[in-house]
């Protein structure tokens, strides 16, 4: 399932992820284990709902990216532009290194809940397993909202959202 947003309504977010507590976040995941960490599913299990709803050559965000596997995978399968974000500075140099030959694979440190994209930058935004990591921390409520108003703000009008 995919949200779909007509040029006069605002996307609705069915399903996304962020990075609730960073420093809890980067020790948990990215200070003791540099392999690669994917919440829920790897991208064989989610490959045919992206294929369905983003193209190949869509500009998309993945947001909450941390040190998984997906936008690797994607890039692997033929997706061209793959912007990466999270919020930890240590895990973005981490991958900033690792696919430093790969320049359809880009990260940057930023918080999905204030995007530093102009509007409508993006086709499709993958956020796979972020609302879960935001709805832990403090404030979750309050944050899951500035986070859909973000992703719907860098959402071209007719974008995706995979749920």
């Amino acid at each position: 399932m995919a949200c779909r947003r007509p040029p006069s309504l605002p996307v609705r977010c069915c399903s996304v992820v962020s990075v609730a507590s960073c420093s809890a976040l980067t020790v948990s995941f990215c200070g003791r284990d540099p392999e690669p960490f994917d919440w829920y599913q790897r991208y064989s299990g989610i490959a045919d709902l992206l294929n369905k709803y983003v193209k190949k050559d869509d500009n998309v965000l993945v947001a909450g990216a941390g040190n998984s596997r997906l936008s690797e995978d994607m890039y692997e399968d033929g997706y061209q532009t793959l912007t990466n974000v999270d919020i930890s500075r240590v895990v973005v140099d981490q991958m900033i290194e690792k696919y430093k030959d790969k320049s359809a694979l880009t990260y940057q440190q930023m918080n999905v809940c204030s995007l530093e994209f102009p509007d409508e930058s993006f086709d499709a935004v993958v956020a796979k397993g972020l609302m879960d990591a935001i709805l832990c921390g403090e404030g979750s409520t309050a944050n899951v909202a500035k986070m859909c108003q973000e992703v719907s703000r860098v959402l071209k009008p007719v974008s995706t959202l995979p749920a």
